[in-house]
């Protein structure tokens, strides 16, 4: 299994694009033909999963100082649950060795419909060397739990720069309304 960068004109967009609009409500997603032009720029790491050549699912990080900020996972649907998640996360961890890899997920114990499933990805991350920051991190009307990975210690001075970096990102590319705010849980 490797990760492979996807730049703009990757023959596999297409599919990384079904995977995305699958994987990602509308509100959370972020276009795939934007990812690229983001990764072909050097500002993310759109990475394609691939087992055996074979396209399986996708990635994409903000590299930053110390910490690697991981916006979206998804594998495609007809190869879930057959490990590629966490050989993901295994790979990502060689990839970015020695930073604290950060990610957020949707809380638990909210009431919400999907709360199951919600149960069942915190406890996948948790299985896969992540841990709670500790924070709750609020964007775009949206509540998420924070968790990281790599590192003894959550750094919130970091993270909250880093933060920064993908408003600037996304302000640069006409995205508003991202608006982050971290509090402790």
């Amino acid at each position: 299994m490797e990760l492979v960068r996807i730049l703009p004109g990757n023959p596999d967009i297409e599919r990384l694009d079904a995977i995305n609009l699958e994987a990602f409500p509308a509100r959370e997603r972020l276009d795939m033909a934007l990812q690229a032009r983001l990764c072909g720029e050097g500002s993310l790491d759109l990475l394609g999963i691939y087992d055996a050549g074979a396209l399986v699912g996708f990635t994409t990080v903000l590299p930053c100082e110390g910490i690697d900020y991981v916006f979206f996972l998804a594998v495609d649907p007809a190869t879930r649950s057959k490990g590629y998640g966490a050989r993901t996360l295994s790979l990502l961890s060689n990839r970015y060795e020695g930073d604290c890899i950060v990610l957020d997920i949707e809380p638990t114990g909210t009431g919400a419909p999907d709360d199951d499933m919600r149960q069942r990805r915190r406890n996948f991350y948790l299985r896969n060397s992540f841990a709670s920051s500790g924070y709750l991190l609020t964007y775009c009307g949206q509540e998420f739990e924070v968790l990281y990975s790599g590192r003894d210690s959550f750094d919130r001075k970091a993270y909250e720069m880093t933060l920064r970096r993908i408003e600037e990102i996304l302000v640069a590319h006409g995205i508003t309304g991202f608006d982050p705010v971290l509090v402790k849980i």
